[in-house]
This record gives structure tokens, C-alpha cells and sequence, in this order.
């Protein structure tokens, strides 16, 4: 009797939450949609048009459920493609992190050492010019220094 009751309780307490998650989700979507849609459409990315047919950045965007307010990590950064519309989508609310390699694993030489280590330190500057968004809303690392409370958040989901 007192499981039956439980489940009751739960259920009662479960369904309104999941119906105000569900009437808040086509809000967000919409608006995100927009959002999206907004960042591909971007003048500033014309150049990267002509790969859009082969990435599709608003289904990619999507499909990751990559909201405009989050903070989202660009591992092994390289041609600004995605930079830059990461950049353009996420940088007036949310954050981009460029996260590059850490240089003192594998057998980087002490050159491809420093040019990974330049890479991070030049990252925030690339993408602020790429997006036309000021440096201070981007950041990047070398995972040779990923602070230990963001270690513990990208690994406490795997």
C-alpha cells in the first residue's frame, strides 16, 4: 500500500513538471531556431558557405542541443569554420573555449610545443576578429592547464 501510494505521489509530482517542460520547450527551440539561424546566415561567414551544404551547422547545432547561453569547449580548433560560428552564435550569451592539445603528451617536439601553446593564446583574438565580437567573450587552454573544476565537469558526464 505505502509503494502504491509512493508511485502515486511520484507520478502526481512528475507529470505537471513534465508538462511545463514541455510547453517551455517550443518557446526554446523557436528561439534558438532563430538564433541559429541567424549565426549561419551571418555576413561574416560567406566564406564558409560553400561547406555548409556538407557540415550543416543549423542541424549540427541542433542535433548537440547547443543553447546560445552555454559553454561550449571547440577541442583542436583549426580552420575557423566552426570557430566562427560557434562564435557568432554563442558569443553574446554564452562562452567559447578553444581547447587544444596538451603539448607535454605525446611526441610533440619543444617547436610543435609552442606552437600549440601560441595557438590557445592567440585563439580568443582569432575568433573575436572571425565573429566581429570583442576577445573577452572567448577563451582557450592547452588541457596541460584545464583547472581542476572544469576537469571534474567534463568528466563527471562520460
Amino acid at each position: 500500500m505505502r509503494r502504491t501510494a509512493l508511485l502515486l505521489s511520484a507520478f502526481a509530482l512528475a507529470v505537471p513538471a513534465s508538462v511545463a517542460m514541455a510547453q517551455s520547450k517550443p518557446a526554446q527551440t523557436k528561439v534558438m531556431k532563430a538564433e541559429i539561424a541567424a549565426a549561419v546566415a551571418s555576413p561574416l561567414r560567406d566564406k564558409d558557405k560553400a561547406r555548409d551544404q556538407y557540415r550543416r551547422p543549423a542541424q549540427t547545432l541542433e542535433f548537440f542541443q547547443v543553447a546560445p547561453d552555454m559553454k561550449v569547449g571547440e577541442y583542436a580548433p583549426g580552420g575557423e569554420w566552426y570557430s566562427r560560428l560557434l562564435g557568432l552564435y554563442l558569443g553574446p550569451k554564452g562562452k567559447l573555449v578553444g581547447l587544444y592539445f596538451d603539448p607535454t603528451s605525446g611526441a610533440f617536439n619543444e617547436r610543435a610545443q609552442q606552437g600549440i601553446r601560441d595557438g590557445a593564446a592567440k585563439y580568443p583574438a582569432d575568433v573575436a576578429a572571425a565573429s566581429g565580437l570583442p576577445a573577452e567573450r572567448f577563451s582557450a587552454m592547452t588541457l596541460e592547464k584545464l583547472p581542476d573544476a572544469e576537469r571534474a565537469r567534463s568528466t563527471a558526464s562520460w
